[in-house]
């Protein structure tokens, strides 16, 4: 593993485990990932989660070692969120998806989306 590999393990990402996973269809999974951190989330719809899942992947270049993720629920309480996950690109993702397992650590960091919410749209009940 690279210094900026190590650098970005121990500075720049933070750390989850893998508390579920569950093959939704032949192409999709859903990963839960639990941390301390969700429960004090500044989440809002939009942000995404980057996840360095070819961190330890030496034949990778940097570029594909991390990739990025939309939540697709998040439980503060618990400290879970929820991320859907395709695998019909046959990538870095899609390759790491079907791999991992409940228990493992993942490094990850969140980004802000441009997805806007219409302030003023009618809530249907």
């Amino acid at each position: 593993m690279s210094l900026i590999e190590n650098i970005l393990k121990k500075v720049v990402l933070e750390t989850a485990s893998i508390s579920g996973k569950a093959q939704l269809s032949p192409s999709v999974y859903k990963i839960q990932l639990k941390s301390e951190r969700f429960k004090t989330a500044d989440f809002e719809p939009g942000y995404f989660l980057r996840l360095g899942v070819g961190i330890d992947n030496d034949t990778l270049a940097m570029k594909d070692k991390v990739r990025s993720y939309s939540v697709w629920d998040i439980d503060k309480t618990k400290g879970t969120i929820d991320l859907a996950i395709a695998t019909e690109s046959r990538g870095i993702g899609a390759h790491w998806v079907m791999n991992c397992k409940v228990g493992e650590t993942v490094y990850f960091k969140w980004k802000k989306g441009n997805f806007l919410l219409d302030q003023t749209a009618q809530i249907v009940i």
